[in-house]
Parts: C-alpha cells; sequence; structure tokens
C-alpha cells in the first residue's frame, strides 16, 4: 500500500514537470519569432487565434498548476500519514519483537517446565508402576488372608459346634450328677435310717441277751453257757462305743 502510493505521487509530479507556463510561453515566443522571419505574409498565423490558443493554454496550465499543488499538498499529507502509519508499524514491529522475545523466553520457560514435568511424569509412571506392584501383593495377601479367615471361620464352627455338644454333654453330666446327688441323699438318708433301726435292734438284741444272761445266772450262776453269754454280751459295743 505504501509502494502505490509513493508511485502515484512520482507519476504526479512528473506530469506538472512537464506542464510549465514559462517554458510553454517560450516555446510560443520562439515559434512566432520564427514565423516572422521565415514564413511570407500570407503564411503568417492570425494574431487573435494565437491569442486564444495562448489563452487556453494559459488556462490549461493554470488548471494543471493548482492540480499539482493539490497533488503536492495530498503527497505531502499522505508522506505524514504514511510516516506517522510508518513510526506506527515501526513500533508495532518492536512490539512484536518484544513480544517475540518473550514468547521465545517463554517458551523456553515452557519447555523446561515441560521437560521437568515429563521427568515427574516418569518418576509418578515409575511411582505407579511399583504401587501396582504393592497392590498385586496386597491382593494376593488379601486372597491369603481370606482364606485363612475362611478357615478360622470353619474351625470356629467346628469349635461352636463342638462347644454345643460339650455343652450339651456337661448339661447331661450336671443331670446325671443331680440325679447321683439326689440318689446319694436318698441313700444317706436311707443309710441313717438304716443305722438308726440297726441301732435299735442292737439295743434290742443287747437287752434281750441281758435278760437271758441275767435269767441264767440267775438259774445257774456258775453254768459255762451263762458265763461266755456273759462275756459275749460285755464284748459287744454298746451306742456310746
Amino acid at each position: 500500500m505504501l509502494a502505490n502510493k509513493l508511485e502515484v505521487v512520482r507519476d504526479d509530479q512528473k506530469t506538472a514537470d512537464l506542464i510549465n507556463l514559462q517554458e510553454l510561453q517560450r516555446k510560443l515566443s520562439v515559434g512566432l519569432a520564427k514565423n516572422r522571419t521565415d514564413a511570407p505574409p500570407a503564411a503568417r498565423p492570425d494574431l487573435p487565434a494565437a491569442l486564444e490558443l495562448i489563452a487556453k493554454a494559459a488556462g490549461a496550465v493554470e488548471l494543471m498548476d493548482k492540480r499539482a499543488r493539490d497533488i503536492e499538498s495530498w503527497a505531502l499529507s499522505t508522506i505524514r500519514q504514511l510516516r506517522g502509519e510508518l513510526a506506527s508499524a515501526e513500533g508495532r514491529t518492536a512490539d512484536m519483537e518484544d513480544r517475540a522475545r518473550e514468547t521465545e523466553q517463554l517458551l523456553r520457560e515452557l519447555q523446561f517446565k515441560l521437560n521437568a514435568a515429563e521427568q515427574r511424569a516418569a518418576r509418578a509412571e515409575d511411582r505407579v508402576a511399583r504401587a501396582d506392584e504393592r497392590a498385586d501383593r496386597t491382593e494376593e495377601a488379601l486372597r491369603e488372608t481370606e482364606t485363612r479367615a475362611l478357615r478360622c471361620e470353619e474351625l470356629l464352627a467346628r469349635a461352636e459346634e463342638e462347644l454345643k455338644k460339650a455343652g450339651t454333654r456337661a448339661l447331661r453330666a450336671e443331670e446325671r450328677v443331680a440325679h447321683a446327688e439326689e440318689r446319694a441323699a436318698r441313700a444317706e438318708e436311707g443309710a441313717s435310717n438304716t443305722e438308726a433301726w440297726l441301732e435299735h435292734v442292737h439295743e434290742i438284741i443287747i437287752r434281750n441277751l441281758s435278760g437271758a444272761v441275767g435269767i441264767l445266772g440267775k438259774i445257774n450262776p456258775e453254768a459255762d453257757v451263762a458265763v461266755e453269754m456273759n462275756k459275749k454280751v460285755a464284748a459287744l459295743p454298746t451306742r456310746e462305743g
């Protein structure tokens, strides 16, 4: 765009240079003088026509001069505008260069951060791999633990069943013990009753024997039977003994 505007200005300046009022007047004067001296009177040009031609040429020259001034003013304005645009473009270029340098610096920093991130990612992948291995080992240990837990549950169930059986046997044993205690109590009561009855019978026997010995002693105190029975009665245990 800037090159096109400068080319238009150069073309207009060339056109203005080609049409110059003084140069045109000089050429007309030279031509008229030559015609006066060289040409015959019949061939000389008409003066009013020449003046009219000069007036038209002068008007055209003034018009071209005004156009040249307008073009020059427009060219100067365009040049100032182009200089401003050029300065603005240079400023933008400088800003863009600064931004480019900042961008390059940012890219270098980002590349450094990217390399660091890649290294961290690699280390993280290693940690993840080790964590997966530990997780696999943990799962294996968990499965083994679950297997042992199932075995323990089975053993516990068996132990509970055995405990229930032992409890049942214990209840039965307690029942048998209770029955045995009842039978022992009844046996003790029966033994006490039997002992009392035996003591009573013993006392009756002793009294009867004593009575019989007394009777025999009265009948025949020196008889062997009486003496022997008296010894046996004396040898019998008493209730106190």
